[in-house]
């Protein structure tokens, strides 16, 4: 014999879809992912192409804030930041940072992946 039982239970469900029993699991699920930024590192097409050309997406994951630092220190690092002007001696461009979607993020299976979790790289 098959028994069910009608259950009423108040289920959380934070913003990026993910649900919780607990009230607090899912304030602090909301926390961590307040603290996660993605970017897109887009340079100019110095050739002929006069088009922005892609060349990775960054994700940052640090409670202290100023993402947009880390990422371009990251850009820089990864020698993602300054390309040279064809036919011209000493002419750098800059690389443009974009914040975009964590789906964005994860659709870029082509592209470099860079991800710095600030916050455990400086934990005491």
């Amino acid at each position: 014999m098959i028994e069910i039982k009608a259950v009423d239970r108040k289920i959380y469900i934070t913003k990026d879809g993910k649900e919780f029993l607990s009230e607090n699991e899912a304030k602090n699920h909301e926390r961590y992912i307040n603290k996660i930024k993605f970017f897109e590192v887009k340079m100019l097409d110095t050739t002929e192409g006069r088009r922005l050309t892609r060349k990775a997406v960054i994700k940052i994951i640090s409670s202290y804030g100023y993402h947009e630092t880390y990422a371009t220190q990251q850009m820089y690092l990864n020698n993602l930041g300054i390309d040279y002007v064809q036919g011209f001696q000493n002419c750098m461009v800059r690389g443009i940072l974009e914040e975009i979607t964590e789906q964005e993020f994860k659709d870029e299976s082509r592209r470099k992946k860079i991800i710095l979790d600030v916050d455990s790289k400086f934990k005491d």
